[in-house]
């Protein structure tokens, strides 16, 4: 506030301590605790005194805020600045010694808000008074009902108070505190619907724009992005001039590289001004352009992280707002693509190249909503491109994706290479009308690539990179089958799923390479088979059964163990509820073959186990049986009698070793304590 009038504030060297301890004589006439209080001869003990008589006479009824008001004329009218300032304190802490509204007692009738705040308001121009005039008018305020409530001479005298704040006070020029109570007057004024426009001869949004231009403590920061999007959502950013007037002012502030102090007590945490400023920047199409232009400039400038990570999140955002083709264009869609292709291809942290895949599956899924929405409700013959695509945005930055990423895919197996597909797996993500050209192009040159590869380690990339395209494109399920315009398409990767069954199957076993290089292609083409049975509707279901029996054949005959391991992941997850119901049915009449195995690495322990690298190949069937009993009730039930009649227990069996016996018995309760864990 503006200093304790003697009331007692409680810092250790205000005087109002030894006030206290002294006895006041009071007169009787509210006019006179008035004078008493702002006369500069009064002592410590006498103001305080007048004052805490004044606000207990208020609070009790026995007297009102305008009575004090009134009682007050001859400080309020003087010519010395000191006491003008007095009586306006007087008034201030009067005010806020008032109880809250829903408390009870002391509360002000709609009347005196509106003739308490137009004086206040007045009072404004007075720039001696003006710290303690804004506090006044800051707690006024607080106290008015809200939007559904206010009547209209309140909403007019909220009005005249921001106008006033507007024209009559050089916010910036003033303490943190007061800053606050300015902004304070603003925003209860904007989000009680008060109809602040026009607020001063230059309008309101430019009033803001001056009330926050330098602004630098972070508390008031975040009432001025809220004050920005409280003015954007009530039609107050109209003209171009001054909404280019208004951005210059906020995104200054873009990035946010604000740390907390240590110790800090005030709660505003970094996340909180991010957050705020990123609603500020997309806030309006008047200056998304503008948003649009910081935010690359800021990714290609190399920001710290948390500068590119805000970036990315501005341009989501302006997308969700605005439409990604009215704000970005055919130049900026291309522009985005580019500048977050090269964070995925560039940057060493994951925060970044992840949300740089998400910001551009975000924008290309609505540019492509809105192209194909547009073709829909346009003329029969809307140009259309070969792939299908309108012509437009969307095929413009198609033909950008061709560019930059078809080309490279050619060398999957070279790193740099490799992050630039990620990109294009973001974009076959986003919407099918993207996906199908794309894998079109892609499939069949990631085919060739293994089928004509010399090395190992371009056919491990090539299995790779087909699974990064199945699983990209297996982000569109659900989508497609919520969406009106989608739910009758046919999967994208659909016309490749056969080709792909055959090449995974046979890349299984396919001969060449170092133990290594050979375990890794074996676990690429095992994953993909697993991937393309757990998808439903892309196999006919003969092919289904195909693509699960030569899974459960890796399971059983690769001489790799990590293939092995996928494998047996690979039939538990096509066993369980996702797959389709042909897939499941052929992944649970796996266990009696899997439990034969499992028997005859028992009798031949010293035959099986030899390809074993770390262990024995009977504990990895048996966790195999485990897997799939725990993911289907179809497997447990056949599972069960194989293992009552595996267990010498079982009398079905004749077991003449008795250590063949022992392990038998072992090996049965593994399975069953595996399936229960």
């Amino acid at each position: 506030g503006g200093g304790c009038g003697g009331g007692g504030c409680g810092s250790g060297d205000c005087s109002c301590k030894t006030a206290k301890a002294e006895k006041v004589v009071l007169p009787e006439a509210l006019s006179e605790k008035v004078a008493l209080f702002c006369a500069e001869t009064s002592s410590a003990a006498e103001s305080a005194a007048a004052r805490d008589s004044i606000t207990a006479s208020v609070r009790i009824w026995a007297e009102t805020v305008l009575k004090v008001v009134e009682a007050s004329q001859a400080s309020l009218t003087s010519t010395d600045d000191k006491i003008r300032n007095r009586g306006t304190l007087l008034l201030a802490d009067v005010l806020e010694s008032l109880p809250e509204p829903d408390q009870g007692g002391g509360s002000l009738s709609e009347a005196e808000l509106v003739t308490l705040l137009r004086f206040f308001t007045d009072r404004l121009k007075d720039e001696p008074c003006v710290r303690e005039v804004l506090r006044a008018a800051a707690n006024l305020v607080d106290r008015c009902p809200p939007a559904a409530s206010l009547s209209p001479e309140l909403a007019d005298a909220l009005v005249q108070a921001v106008d006033g704040v507007f024209a009559s006070v050089h916010v910036q020029a003033l303490a943190l505190s007061d800053r606050r109570n300015a902004y304070i007057i603003i925003q209860a004024a904007v989000e009680r619907g008060a109809p602040i426009a026009p607020a001063g001869p230059e309008g309101a949004a430019m009033g803001l724009t001056h009330a926050m231009d330098g602004e630098r403590d972070p508390r008031n920061l975040t009432l001025c992005f809220k004050l920005v999007q409280h003015f954007v959502k009530a039609g107050l950013v109209r003209v171009a001039e001054d909404a280019t007037a208004l951005f210059t002012v906020f995104s200054c502030y873009f990035p946010i590289t604000f740390t907390p102090p240590p110790n800090d007590t005030v709660g505003i945490s970094p996340q909180d001004l991010r957050s705020g400023l990123v609603a500020c920047l997309a806030g309006t199409p008047l200056w998304g352009r503008d948003a649009m232009d910081l935010a690359l400039g800021k990714l290609a400038a190399g920001e710290l992280v948390s500068g590119r990570l805000d970036s990315l999140d501005v341009l989501a955002a302006l997308a969700s707002a605005h439409g990604a083709g009215a704000t970005f264009g055919d130049t900026g869609l291309r522009q985005i693509w580019s500048a977050a292709r090269l964070q995925i291809v560039d940057s060493n942290d994951d925060k970044v190249e992840q949300r740089a895949r998400s910001c551009l599956r975000h924008v290309i899924r609505i540019a492509a909503e809105e192209s194909l929405a547009a073709a829909e409700a346009g003329p029969s013959d809307s140009e259309m491109t070969e792939d299908g695509v309108p012509a437009g945005p969307l095929s413009a930055l198609l033909r950008e994706v061709r560019l930059q990423c078809m080309v490279e895919a050619k060398t999957p197996e070279e790193p740099r290479c490799r992050r630039s597909c990620t990109a294009l797996m973001a974009a076959i993500a986003a919407h099918p009308a993207l996906a199908a050209p794309i894998l079109a192009d892609l499939v069949p040159l990631l085919t060739r690539l293994f089928l004509l590869a010399t090395t190992p380690q371009r056919q491990l990339a090539a299995l790779q990179l087909l699974r990064d395209a199945l699983l990209s494109s297996a982000a569109l399920d659900i989508y497609m089958r919520t969406s009106p315009l989608l739910a009758d398409q046919a999967h994208p990767f659909a016309p490749y799923a056969d080709e792909v069954l055959s090449l995974a199957a046979s890349a299984v076993s396919l001969p060449g390479g170092t133990g290594e290089q050979a375990s890794a292609r074996a676990v690429a083409a095992v994953s993909l088979l697993s991937d393309l049975i757990s998808l439903p509707a892309l196999l006919a279901p003969a092919r289904a059964t195909e693509a699960v029996n030569a899974v459960a054949a890796a399971l059983l005959t690769s001489a790799h163990k990590d293939a092995r391991m996928a494998a047996s992941e690979g039939l538990a997850r096509a066993a369980g509820g996702a797959a389709s119901p042909d897939v499941q049915s052929a992944a649970q009449l796996a266990v009696p073959l899997v439990l034969d195995a499992l028997a005859a690495a028992v009798r031949e322990p010293a035959a099986t186990d030899a390809s074993a690298t770390t262990a024995p190949p009977s504990a990895e069937l048996g966790a195999a049986v485990s897997a799939l009993c725990r993911s289907s009730a179809g497997a447990l039930a056949l599972a069960l009698p194989r293992l009552q009649a595996l267990s010498p227990k079982g009398d079905v069996m004749e077991v003449e070793d008795g250590g063949q016996a022992a392990r038998l018995e072992e090996v049965v309760a593994g399975v069953l304590e595996g399936i229960v864990a």
